[in-house]
């Protein structure tokens, strides 16, 4: 406590006059004290862990008690450490919320995205263009033209390995067979 807060309060403090005056030290404790109960705006919204607007609403909202002072602490302690516990379990409520808001949407992407559930493996189209040696749209249009089964769950085609892994088989056959110059006999 600075010399000048002392001669601010002087006037509250027991004082005894005489050429000079003079403070009890327990008049200086008391006001202390005092000052110890109330806290600025800043102060508080550090206590919360929020910014000088949250702790306008807070007031605002009732949370927060508030004395009117000019230049000094204005805020009761009390107040903003009770203000601070229900801040926090809002907040822990609000990432509780936000966190099942965001482990739903991942489950429904997944759901949309996930291939049948048949007891078969299933390929999307890149991989069965990368293991037929062709581009995915080049796969998409066999699909599309009935030469090539596929399912669709959700966005995604799936196809099923054995059908990638035949006709990969049967492009394989017809590309040995050309090459050896056999494929006018079959």
């Amino acid at each position: 406590m600075t010399p000048a807060t002392v001669h601010r309060h002087a006037g509250s403090l027991q004082t005894y006059h005489g050429a000079q005056m003079w403070v009890t030290e327990v008049s200086v404790l008391r006001l202390r004290e005092e000052r110890g109960q109330w806290m600025s705006w800043q102060e508080a919204a550090d206590l919360i862990g929020c910014s000088r607007h949250v702790v306008a609403k807070l007031l605002e909202a009732g949370h927060l008690h508030q004395r009117q002072v000019n230049r000094t602490a204005s805020l009761s302690r009390a107040s903003v450490e009770a203000a601070a516990r229900v801040y926090a379990e809002q907040q822990a409520a609000a990432a509780q919320a936000r966190a099942a808001r965001q482990l739903a949407k991942e489950q429904a992407l997944l759901e949309r995205t996930a291939p049948p559930e048949n007891g078969e493996v299933w390929i999307d189209v890149t991989t069965a263009a990368l293991l037929l040696g062709v581009t995915a749209h080049a796969v998409r249009q066999r699909i599309r033209h009935g030469r090539f089964p596929a399912s669709r769950r959700g966005g995604p085609l799936w196809v099923r390995r054995a059908d990638v892994e035949q006709a990969s088989a049967v492009t394989a056959f017809h590309a040995k067979v050309d090459a050896v110059g056999l494929g006018d006999f079959i």
